[in-house]
């Protein structure tokens, strides 16, 4: 046999790709992902709950006297006092109804009215059974303050969750329960 020639009795196999149990990878979350776009919806009906006091505030603002002062350049408006007590008294409104929605009965059930809306729900990762508690919802509701930075971080993380579900330990699923 010669180097020119190949030995007829030699040939290269090529090793079995590991497979992904191997790699520590188990296949996709058991909680069957909603998708983006339903988790939005149950935030829009979740927040329209705060539309009354907001409309009270608004109210509030509108109805109180206000100076008119004309330049040269341009108009400019001034309140002449501080907020009355229907601006306060709405403010206080959308807050109640928001953190018994979002907080409250989300910590107690899993679902916001905008989840049950959706067919969606909030549990713990480690356990798709436990609902978040009261504690976890809380600080999660007030991670959602950071807006499109917590958008913008649900849309590109693996299983969709947002700042405050990745510091909580949550995560928003399909509600196989239904409404």
């Amino acid at each position: 046999m010669t180097l020119a020639e190949p030995d007829p009795e030699w040939r290269y196999v090529a090793p079995a790709p590991p497979r992904p149990e191997a790699l520590g990878w188990s296949g996709p979350p058991k909680t069957d992902d909603p998708e983006i776009g339903k988790r939005f919806v149950g935030l829009v009906v979740d927040l329209t709950l705060m539309i009354p006091g907001c409309v009270l505030m608004v109210v509030s603002v509108l109805s109180q006297p206000h100076e008119t002062e004309v330049g040269v350049s341009s108009i400019q408006v001034t309140s002449s006092g501080s907020p009355s007590a229907l601006f306060w008294l709405g403010w206080i409104l959308a807050l109640v109804l928001h953190v018994a929605n979002r907080v409250v009965l989300q910590g107690i059930t899993g679902r916001s009215l905008g989840k049950r809306l959706v067919g969606t729900r909030l549990v713990r990762v480690d356990n798709t059974e436990a609902v978040p508690g009261v504690g976890r919802a809380a600080v999660r509701t007030l991670i959602e303050m950071l807006g499109w930075i917590d958008l913008i971080v649900a849309l590109v993380s693996q299983r969709h969750q947002r700042i405050g579900d990745m510091a909580m330990k949550t995560i928003v699923i399909r509600d196989a329960r239904g409404s």
